[in-house]
């Protein structure tokens, strides 16, 4: 219960302009914790650009040990848009981000799965 507590501190800190993980939520962003199988924590982050006509996906996680590989997708609808791997920092994090067409209609399912522990992050958000 106090990670949980604790985690939720730290995500408001995230929203609210630190440095690490994702950026800044602007006005109509949509924030959203994800789950994890370990001890992870992962958040996924919508942002409809109505002049640009596009929606921007953020996704990312914090696994605390910097130098490990995940293998991350994000569907969009249903739809893969993103399968990569993607390495965390030197604070253990990582963010995936892209931008698709439309700025509204998305449903975004990521998922992320560390190739060092097996542990699985999954996040969703809708626009």
């Amino acid at each position: 219960m106090i990670r949980k507590f604790a985690a939720g501190i730290a995500g408001a800190t995230l929203i609210l302009g630190a440095s690490a993980g994702i950026a800044s939520a602007k006005s109509g962003d949509v924030v959203k914790p994800g789950m994890c199988s370990g001890r992870s924590d992962a958040k996924i982050k919508v942002g409809p650009r109505v002049n640009d006509n596009v929606t921007q996906v953020e996704f990312s996680v914090d696994e605390s040990r910097p130098a490990r590989t995940w293998t991350v997708r994000i569907k969009d609808n249903g739809a893969t848009i993103v399968n990569r791997t993607a390495r965390t920092n030197a604070r253990g994090e990582f963010e995936v981000e892209k931008r698709v067409p439309g700025a509204r209609g998305h449903r975004f399912v990521a998922t992320a799965r560390s190739t060092a522990t097996g542990e699985t992050c999954t996040a969703t958000a809708s626009d």
